[in-house]
């Protein structure tokens, strides 16, 4: 009996804490729908204009930013023409943005940030 009653006691305490919701990072009128908090250190959102500050060992990668209208939907071209629009990193404190990506000015509902083949950070207009 203490067997089964010790197997009860780990097999519940294995399962607390994964039914519970994960509070969803909000950014201006953004919400986070997917983040990786190993690169993606903070969001400020001012206006239509986005900043994303990254990890400093992401400074010289390449950041390509997607936009669509619609969750899962066809991406919006930009208004030069592309599907991707690719953003730097501030390598110095110019606005007090230092490692901050170049700002990002969109309307868009949805807003996606890549580094290589990896979405590191997936963000919804909520307002």
């Amino acid at each position: 009996m203490k067997i089964n009653l010790m197997a009860v006691f780990i097999l519940m305490s294995t399962f607390v804490g994964h039914g519970q919701a994960q509070e969803v990072p909000g950014y201006g009128d953004f919400r986070a729908l997917q983040i990786d908090q190993n690169i993606v250190k903070d969001v400020i959102v001012e206006n239509n204009d986005i900043y994303v500050k990254l990890d400093p060992i992401f400074r010289n990668k390449e950041i390509s930013v997607r936009i669509s209208d619609l969750l899962l939907g066809a991406y919006r071209i930009w208004s030069d023409g592309e599907l991707e629009k690719t953003v730097k990193i501030y390598n110095s404190n110019q606005n007090g943005k230092m490692d901050y990506t170049y700002r990002i000015n969109t309307i868009a509902n949805f807003v996606e940030y890549w580094i290589d083949d990896d979405l590191v950070l997936h963000l919804e207009r909520v307002e």
